[in-house]
């Protein structure tokens, strides 16, 4: 998957949509959400010591093709990693 430093999505002016686009969301998952559950969005911040608007802004709920479970994924590196590492 494709992810990009926080600073390549704000030199780009990137929105929510623009990232859907370039992580083709609509092509890797059944459905996807811009809006992500407040209390993981909480608890992921202060576990992963984040900036809590860049990570609302460049992450996602997605829900697999084979799945009905959903799961966060971010097209900001620093996020992506700290989801890969944690358990959400």
């Amino acid at each position: 998957m494709l992810t990009m430093t926080r600073e390549q999505i704000e030199r780009g002016n990137m929105s929510k949509m623009d990232l859907a686009r370039i992580l083709e969301l609509k092509t890797n998952y059944r459905e996807f959400d811009y809006a992500i559950p407040q209390a993981w969005l909480d608890e992921f911040c202060y576990r992963a010591k984040l900036d809590y608007n860049a990570v609302r802004q460049s992450t996602f709920w997605v829900y697999p093709k084979n799945n009905f479970m959903g799961h966060p994924i971010s097209a900001w590196d620093k996020v992506q990693k700290e989801i890969e590492k944690q358990p959400f």
